[in-house]
Protein backbone atom coordinates (compact mmCIF):
# COMPACT_ATOMS: atom_id res chain seq x y z
CA UNK A 1 0.00 0.00 0.00
CA UNK A 2 2.47 2.28 1.10
CA UNK A 3 4.54 1.57 -2.41
CA UNK A 4 0.83 2.12 -4.06
CA UNK A 5 0.91 5.99 -2.72
CA UNK A 6 4.52 6.63 -3.32
CA UNK A 7 3.65 5.64 -6.88
CA UNK A 8 0.62 8.00 -7.36
CA UNK A 9 2.41 11.15 -5.47
CA UNK A 10 5.24 10.78 -8.17
CA UNK A 11 2.82 10.26 -10.86
CA UNK A 12 1.05 13.38 -9.49
CA UNK A 13 4.87 15.21 -8.61
CA UNK A 14 5.32 18.35 -11.28
CA UNK A 15 9.05 18.46 -10.02
CA UNK A 16 9.46 14.65 -11.06
CA UNK A 17 8.18 15.28 -14.51
CA UNK A 18 9.67 18.48 -15.09
CA UNK A 19 13.28 15.95 -14.19
CA UNK A 20 11.66 13.25 -16.37
CA UNK A 21 11.76 15.16 -19.41
CA UNK A 22 15.03 17.00 -18.84
CA UNK A 23 16.35 13.53 -18.72
CA UNK A 24 15.26 12.58 -21.54
CA UNK A 25 16.12 15.58 -23.56
CA UNK A 26 19.39 15.17 -22.59
CA UNK A 27 19.99 11.61 -22.98
CA UNK A 28 17.59 11.24 -26.51
CA UNK A 29 17.32 14.66 -28.09
CA UNK A 30 21.14 15.62 -27.46
CA UNK A 31 22.22 11.58 -28.06
CA UNK A 32 23.68 11.45 -24.96
CA UNK A 33 22.52 7.48 -23.95
CA UNK A 34 23.74 7.25 -27.68
CA UNK A 35 26.85 8.42 -27.39
CA UNK A 36 27.43 6.46 -23.87
CA UNK A 37 26.51 3.20 -25.99
CA UNK A 38 28.91 3.68 -28.65
CA UNK A 39 31.56 4.50 -26.29
CA UNK A 40 32.22 7.69 -29.03
CA UNK A 41 30.74 11.20 -29.36
CA UNK A 42 27.58 11.51 -31.64
CA UNK A 43 24.35 13.05 -31.81
CA UNK A 44 21.30 11.09 -31.56
CA UNK A 45 21.80 9.94 -35.42
CA UNK A 46 24.64 8.73 -34.68
CA UNK A 47 26.19 11.96 -36.51
CA UNK A 48 30.43 12.22 -35.21
CA UNK A 49 30.28 15.43 -33.02
CA UNK A 50 33.74 16.69 -31.30
CA UNK A 51 33.98 15.72 -27.62
CA UNK A 52 33.17 19.20 -26.53
CA UNK A 53 30.54 20.50 -24.42
CA UNK A 54 27.33 20.60 -25.92
CA UNK A 55 26.50 24.37 -25.22
CA UNK A 56 29.82 24.64 -27.76
CA UNK A 57 28.71 22.18 -30.24
CA UNK A 58 25.24 23.91 -30.38
CA UNK A 59 27.20 27.32 -31.09
CA UNK A 60 29.84 25.31 -34.13
CA UNK A 61 26.36 24.06 -35.17
CA UNK A 62 25.36 27.70 -36.29
CA UNK A 63 28.71 28.43 -37.75
CA UNK A 64 29.34 28.10 -41.48
CA UNK A 65 32.63 26.55 -41.76
CA UNK A 66 32.89 25.47 -45.35
CA UNK A 67 36.42 26.48 -47.10
CA UNK A 68 38.15 27.34 -43.21
CA UNK A 69 41.33 26.27 -42.83
CA UNK A 70 41.92 24.30 -39.28
CA UNK A 71 44.65 23.32 -37.38
CA UNK A 72 43.27 20.76 -34.85
CA UNK A 73 45.89 19.28 -32.05
CA UNK A 74 44.31 15.99 -31.73
CA UNK A 75 42.00 14.16 -33.47
CA UNK A 76 38.61 11.82 -33.59
CA UNK A 77 35.00 12.28 -34.48
CA UNK A 78 35.60 16.04 -34.03
CA UNK A 79 37.95 15.62 -37.50
CA UNK A 80 34.53 14.12 -39.33
CA UNK A 81 32.75 16.92 -37.81
CA UNK A 82 34.57 19.29 -39.50
CA UNK A 83 35.46 17.57 -42.79
CA UNK A 84 31.78 17.14 -43.10
CA UNK A 85 30.71 20.82 -42.50
CA UNK A 86 33.02 21.34 -45.89
CA UNK A 87 36.51 22.00 -43.73
CA UNK A 88 40.15 22.30 -45.22
CA UNK A 89 41.41 20.07 -42.15
CA UNK A 90 44.86 19.35 -41.12
CA UNK A 91 44.86 17.07 -37.53
CA UNK A 92 48.22 16.22 -35.50
CA UNK A 93 47.87 12.98 -33.51
CA UNK A 94 50.64 11.36 -31.27
CA UNK A 95 48.88 7.87 -30.50
CA UNK A 96 49.50 5.32 -33.09
CA UNK A 97 46.44 3.45 -32.64
CA UNK A 98 44.02 6.28 -32.34
CA UNK A 99 45.64 7.88 -35.65
CA UNK A 100 44.76 4.54 -37.52
CA UNK A 101 42.03 4.18 -36.73
CA UNK A 102 40.49 7.72 -37.75
CA UNK A 103 42.80 7.51 -40.99
CA UNK A 104 40.78 4.59 -42.42
CA UNK A 105 37.47 7.09 -41.89
CA UNK A 106 39.02 10.27 -43.12
CA UNK A 107 42.20 9.84 -45.61
CA UNK A 108 40.89 10.38 -48.41
CA UNK A 109 39.68 14.10 -47.66
CA UNK A 110 42.09 14.71 -44.82
CA UNK A 111 46.06 15.99 -44.49
CA UNK A 112 46.66 14.15 -41.11
CA UNK A 113 49.81 13.59 -39.09
CA UNK A 114 51.26 11.11 -37.05
CA UNK A 115 54.07 12.36 -34.67
CA UNK A 116 55.33 11.54 -31.31
CA UNK A 117 58.05 13.79 -31.52
CA UNK A 118 57.64 16.66 -29.14
CA UNK A 119 58.87 19.73 -31.44
CA UNK A 120 57.31 18.39 -34.59
CA UNK A 121 53.77 18.14 -33.18
CA UNK A 122 54.14 21.67 -31.50
CA UNK A 123 55.53 24.03 -34.40
CA UNK A 124 53.36 23.23 -37.47
CA UNK A 125 55.00 26.45 -39.11
CA UNK A 126 53.62 25.58 -42.87
CA UNK A 127 49.97 24.83 -41.29
CA UNK A 128 50.05 28.05 -38.86
CA UNK A 129 50.37 30.71 -41.96
CA UNK A 130 47.04 30.93 -43.53
CA UNK A 131 45.21 29.16 -40.30
CA UNK A 132 41.55 30.22 -39.95
CA UNK A 133 40.51 28.15 -36.53
CA UNK A 134 42.73 26.24 -34.14
CA UNK A 135 41.94 23.99 -32.14
CA UNK A 136 43.58 22.63 -29.20
CA UNK A 137 42.64 19.19 -27.65
CA UNK A 138 45.58 16.65 -28.08
CA UNK A 139 48.57 16.83 -26.04
CA UNK A 140 50.86 19.49 -24.31
CA UNK A 141 48.26 22.23 -24.55
CA UNK A 142 50.44 24.70 -22.68
CA UNK A 143 53.50 24.45 -25.72
CA UNK A 144 50.97 24.39 -28.38
CA UNK A 145 49.31 27.70 -26.28
CA UNK A 146 52.55 29.19 -26.29
CA UNK A 147 53.65 28.57 -29.91
CA UNK A 148 50.41 29.82 -31.21
CA UNK A 149 50.63 32.85 -28.83
CA UNK A 150 54.15 33.84 -30.15
CA UNK A 151 52.98 33.51 -33.79
CA UNK A 152 49.94 35.68 -33.63
CA UNK A 153 51.92 37.93 -31.64
CA UNK A 154 54.35 38.53 -34.63
CA UNK A 155 51.79 38.53 -37.35
CA UNK A 156 53.25 35.31 -38.33
CA UNK A 157 49.15 34.16 -38.31
CA UNK A 158 45.64 36.17 -37.78
CA UNK A 159 43.13 33.10 -36.77
CA UNK A 160 39.59 33.87 -36.40
CA UNK A 161 39.29 31.94 -33.26
CA UNK A 162 41.14 29.59 -30.95
CA UNK A 163 39.10 26.56 -29.24
CA UNK A 164 40.09 25.04 -26.33
CA UNK A 165 38.64 22.03 -25.34
CA UNK A 166 38.71 20.84 -21.42
CA UNK A 167 40.02 24.54 -20.26
CA UNK A 168 38.55 23.97 -16.61
CA UNK A 169 41.34 21.10 -16.71
CA UNK A 170 44.13 23.69 -17.44
CA UNK A 171 43.83 27.27 -15.58
CA UNK A 172 47.53 28.40 -15.82
CA UNK A 173 47.61 27.88 -19.28
CA UNK A 174 43.93 29.65 -19.87
CA UNK A 175 45.45 32.45 -18.25
CA UNK A 176 48.35 32.53 -20.08
CA UNK A 177 46.42 32.75 -22.89
CA UNK A 178 44.15 35.75 -21.60
CA UNK A 179 46.93 37.69 -20.88
CA UNK A 180 49.22 37.52 -23.99
CA UNK A 181 46.21 37.90 -26.66
CA UNK A 182 43.99 39.58 -25.15
CA UNK A 183 40.89 38.36 -27.63
CA UNK A 184 37.60 37.77 -25.93
CA UNK A 185 37.15 34.24 -24.34
CA UNK A 186 33.62 32.62 -23.74
CA UNK A 187 33.21 29.53 -21.47
CA UNK A 188 30.73 27.35 -22.94
CA UNK A 189 29.88 25.08 -19.89
CA UNK A 190 28.16 22.29 -19.57
CA UNK A 191 27.48 18.45 -20.29
CA UNK A 192 28.98 16.74 -23.23
CA UNK A 193 28.94 13.07 -24.91
CA UNK A 194 29.89 10.40 -23.02
CA UNK A 195 31.11 11.97 -19.57
CA UNK A 196 29.07 12.15 -16.63
CA UNK A 197 30.59 15.06 -15.56
CA UNK A 198 30.33 18.39 -16.48
CA UNK A 199 33.26 20.69 -18.63
CA UNK A 200 34.31 23.52 -19.92
CA UNK A 201 35.31 24.12 -23.80
CA UNK A 202 36.81 27.65 -24.14
CA UNK A 203 36.70 29.31 -27.36
CA UNK A 204 39.09 32.44 -27.99
CA UNK A 205 37.91 34.88 -30.55
CA UNK A 206 39.81 37.48 -32.60
CA UNK A 207 37.93 40.67 -32.10
CA UNK A 208 39.14 41.71 -35.71
CA UNK A 209 37.65 38.63 -37.49
CA UNK A 210 34.42 37.16 -37.47
CA UNK A 211 32.88 33.82 -38.83
CA UNK A 212 29.61 34.12 -41.33
CA UNK A 213 26.12 32.40 -39.20
CA UNK A 214 24.62 29.58 -41.90
CA UNK A 215 21.24 30.78 -40.64
CA UNK A 216 21.52 34.88 -39.19
CA UNK A 217 18.68 33.87 -36.55
CA UNK A 218 18.88 35.91 -33.51
CA UNK A 219 19.11 34.10 -30.42
CA UNK A 220 19.68 30.80 -32.12
CA UNK A 221 17.33 27.67 -30.72
CA UNK A 222 18.95 25.27 -28.73
CA UNK A 223 18.39 21.48 -29.78
CA UNK A 224 15.09 21.26 -28.12
CA UNK A 225 13.57 24.78 -27.66
CA UNK A 226 10.13 24.98 -26.47
CA UNK A 227 8.73 26.04 -29.21
CA UNK A 228 9.21 22.95 -31.09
Amino acid sequence: MNKLITWFKLLFNKSFWKSYINGKILAIDYGFYKSVKEGLPVDKNGHPIPWYTYPAIEYLNNLDLKNLNILEYGSGNSSIYFLNKGSDLVSIEDNKDWFKKIELKTKKYHKYILTEDKHEYVERNSEIKNVDIIVIDGILRKECSEYIVKKINSSETTPIMIIFDNSDWYPNTIEFIDNNLGWNRVDFCGFGPINSYTWTTSIFFNPEKRISRIDYIQPIKGIKNIAD
